[in-house]
């Protein structure tokens, strides 16, 4: 290990860093020469920015966390070094990239120091990491992780279906393949055959069967298309597996809520509020303690067509409802056509038979929809967000929020006032030019 404290001073010299363990890499234009070699989890900001100088110290953390550098944390000031923001097609700030093999993947997710090392450990590794005993099975299992398993030989459409699937969802979960016999060994015995494809998640397992989901069959019924069967192979595993990814009951935020929205079902959304250290009241707890306990319950019933989940940000869900929805209640989103559906009385206390009841006149048509993708609706959307927005900022500062509408304003008060005062005044001496040639 005598080779790391020179490394670790020759990448503080390159890129203009202080020396220290788990600092973040200050980038520059000699980047471009460099992104290609390793692992790379990047920050492209602003000096300015808002929201950069709120993920700054969690940044730090992530690179203390990542510490030894198999991914180099970095980050890179857009305003100096504008060449690099435009090679990566920057945007926005702040933007997260990863980058590996010369191949770059945007974060998207939750941007918190947990989820961002996580993401960027599952980056660093191949697309599928391989079981090669049960000792590391078991402990896999015991941690409680979420992770698919292809169980059987490195070869076959089913195999080149999950590999292919696994390069495209490896940002969200975990892959793994086994030998049917090291899968035997370790206490698995429903499976009995390989190859076979599994998924691990909320202490139980579940089993690819080789089918449509149910809720995309209903969807594409009277669809007819020419397949090869590894196409239709790769199709069925892919719906299979984005259906799967999620646990049972999720928690769903700004972060991860255009990926819940791709699952293509309906999403069961308990809607409560938790405060700035994440506790959340007691009767919010019931009502979210009540899906999750109908989910587990029921999930043989409603688990091709349902994804249950909660919040603890109202503004998201009352996005959605284009309305002040209270807390806790309940609202269940069509992730294909985004109509929303609400209950007809609001369910003070959650029980099964209630919420039963309503899930199946969803899946009867028998409940009005709301909202959608129409022009109206997106209209009626961006009225209710821009209200929202000047609400809230008049509420966190009135004074800055008058200052910013009353500054267009008066420009504009001006604007009027002189062409009006300008047409006043060309009139005035038209008349008096008159008079002139009168007299």
């Amino acid at each position: 290990m005598d080779w790391l404290p020179l490394a670790l001073s020759l990448l503080c010299f390159v890129f203009n860093i202080p020396s220290g363990i788990g600092k973040v890499l200050e980038l520059s234009d000699r980047f471009l020469e460099v992104h290609n070699e390793g692992a790379w989890f990047v920050m492209f900001y602003a000096p300015w920015c808002g929201h950069c100088k709120k993920l700054e110290p969690i940044w730090n953390q992530v690179s203390q966390s990542l510490y030894p550098p198999v991914v180099r944390v970095a980050q890179v000031d857009c305003t100096r070094f504008p060449n690099v923001a435009s090679e990566f097609k920057v945007k926005g700030f702040p933007t997260l990239i990863f980058m590996k093999n010369g191949e770059t993947f945007h974060y998207k997710g939750e941007r918190t120091r947990e989820t961002l090392v996580d993401y960027a450990e599952r980056m660093a590794l191949p697309p599928i990491q391989v079981f090669g005993d049960s000792n590391t099975m078991k402990n896999k299992i015991n941690s409680q992780q979420k992770f698919f398993l292809y169980v059987g030989d490195n070869a076959g459409p089913t195999w080149e279906a999950f590999n292919v699937t696994a390069y495209e969802f490896q940002p969200y979960i975990y892959f793994y393949s086994i030998s049917l016999p090291v899968l035997l060994s370790s206490g698995i015995e429903t499976v009995d055959h390989a190859p076979s494809v599994m998924v691990f998640k909320d202490g139980t397992h579940y089993i690819y069967k080789n089918e449509k989901p149910v809720a995309l069959e209903n969807r594409l019924e009277g669809e007819e298309s020419e397949t090869t069967p590894a196409q239709t192979e790769l199709s069925n595993m892919r719906d299979w597996i984005n259906h799967e990814r999620f646990p049972n009951v999720v928690e769903i935020s700004g972060g991860n809520f255009h990926q819940v929205m791709k699952i293509k079902k309906y999403i069961v959304l308990v809607v409560t509020e938790v405060d700035k250290v994440g506790r959340m009241p007691k009767p919010m707890r019931d009502y979210k303690e009540a899906i999750e306990r109908f989910a587990e319950t029921y999930h043989s019933i409603y688990h091709d067509h349902f994804l249950f989940g909660w919040t603890g940000s109202p503004e998201l869900a009352n996005s959605i409802a284009m309305t002040t929805l209270p807390v806790p209640s309940l609202i269940v989103i069509n992730a294909t056509n985004y109509l929303h559906h609400i209950p007809e009385k609001h369910m003070e206390i959650l029980t099964p038979e209630t919420l039963a009841d309503f899930l199946n006149r969803i899946l009867q048509n028998d409940i009005e929809a709301y909202g959608g993708m129409g022009v109206m609706a997106r209209a009626k959307r961006m009225y209710y967000e821009g209200t929202t927005t000047l609400a809230g900022m008049w509420y966190g500062n009135p004074v800055l929020t008058s200052v910013i509408i009353g500054l267009p304003l008066g420009f504009l008060s001006l604007i009027c006032y002189s062409m009006w005062c300008a047409d006043i005044m060309d009139a005035s001496e038209d008349d008096q030019n008159v008079r002139e040639k009168e007299d």
